[in-house]
């Protein structure tokens, strides 16, 4: 048996895996300085954002950006003591 193997033709998969078209991925430029770290879409179909010291909604035009002081961490910290 060689060392090394051909295929015979090349593999082009019959369904499309969606995640993998490049109309799904873009950048945007206003998202570029939050630090996401994850991403969730609204029923509105608006996104909101979970990153470093922050929460964003971002709607396609406009990002709110919703940081965690000291009040919004403390209400936070007693209802995961429930």
């Amino acid at each position: 048996m060689p060392l090394w193997c051909a295929a015979v033709q090349p593999y082009t998969p019959t369904v499309h895996d969606p995640l993998l078209e490049p109309w799904r991925w873009r950048v945007e430029g206003a998202l570029s300085d939050l630090g996401v770290l994850c991403m969730d879409e609204a029923t509105d179909g608006s996104l909101w954002f979970g990153n470093t010291g922050s929460i964003a909604h971002y709607n396609g035009v406009d990002i709110t950006k919703i940081s965690f002081d000291d009040e919004l961490l403390s209400k936070i910290t007693a209802l995961r003591d429930f």
